[in-house]
C-alpha cells in the first residue's frame, strides 16, 4: 500500500458528480422554503451535538495495472459533530469520523479517519430551511492492517463545503452537506509484532498530495 492510492486525480470523478447533485438540491430547497417560515427556527445562540451517516470519497478505484490490488473509490462511516453557534450568520463545530473502504483484496479493509474544525456562514439564518458554507482546517489518517503488520499515512487537511439545514422541530434539525479537501500526507508509519513479544516500528516523513470528498447526512440537537 503506497500513497499513490490516494493522490490519483480520477478517485474525485464520481463523487464530485454526487456532489453536484447534492448542491443542485441544497440550490433548490433554499429556493422552494416558504417565505412566510420566518418565525424562531435555527439558532440565535447555543450549542449543538449530532451524529451523520457519511459517503467518504477517495482512494484509486480500478488499479492502474490489471491485477494489482485497489481501493474501493466510496467508503461509508460516520461523523460525531459538535459545535457553537456565535450568532445567528456565524457557527463553528468540531467534525470526527471515520469511513471503512473495502479493496481488491479479499476481507482486507482500509480504514479513513479525520477530524477538522469548521467555520461556517449560514444565508438565511433563523429559517426552516437554512442553507450555509464553510471552510474547514484539520488532519486525517489512513489505516490498514493485515495480521501483524500495521501502516498507517498521515497528514494536514483543508477544505470548503456547502450544506443546508432544516428544522423538523425548533430543536431538532436535519443537517445535509457536501465538501471537498485536500490533503497533504507528511508521515508514513508502519509497525509489526514480533514473535517474542513487543513490537518492531519504522517512520518516514513524506511530502504528497491527495484529496478527499465527503456527503454527509444526519440529525442535530440544538441545545
Amino acid at each position: 500500500m503506497t500513497t499513490a492510492a490516494f493522490r490519483n486525480p480520477t478517485i474525485l470523478e464520481v463523487p464530485r458528480r454526487l456532489g453536484a447533485g447534492v448542491l443542485v438540491s441544497l440550490a433548490l430547497l433554499a429556493a422552494v422554503s416558504p417565505a412566510a417560515a420566518q418565525e424562531a427556527w435555527g439558532q440565535s445562540k447555543g450549542a449543538s451535538l449530532g451524529l451523520k451517516l457519511v459517503i467518504d470519497g477517495t482512494g484509486e478505484g480500478e488499479a492502474a495495472n490489471p491485477g494489482d490490488p485497489h481501493i474501493d473509490a466510496i467508503g461509508a462511516g460516520l461523523a460525531l459533530v459538535g459545535g457553537y453557534t456565535w450568532s445567528p450568520r456565524f457557527h463553528t463545530r468540531l467534525v470526527l469520523g471515520s469511513a471503512t473502504h473495502g479493496t481488491s483484496v479479499p476481507d482486507f479493509d482500509v480504514q479513513r479517519s479525520w477530524g477538522t474544525f469548521e467555520a461556517h456562514y449560514r444565508f438565511l439564518p433563523e429559517r426552516q430551511v437554512c442553507p450555509y458554507a464553510f471552510g474547514a482546517l484539520g488532519g486525517s489518517d489512513v489505516r490498514a492492517e493485515e495480521g501483524p503488520n500495521r501502516v498507517k499515512f498521515s497528514g494536514g487537511t483543508a477544505g470548503i463545503g456547502a450544506g443546508l439545514l432544516v428544522g423538523f422541530t425548533p430543536r431538532w434539525v436535519l443537517d445535509l452537506s457536501s465538501s471537498l479537501e485536500g490533503i497533504n500526507w507528511n508521515k508514513a508509519e508502519w509497525s509489526q509484532d514480533q514473535p517474542g513479544g513487543g513490537t518492531l516500528q519504522y517512520q518516514n516523513a513524506i511530502e504528497e498530495s491527495g484529496g478527499a470528498f465527503r456527503i454527509d447526512l444526519g440529525l442535530l440537537y440544538q441545545f
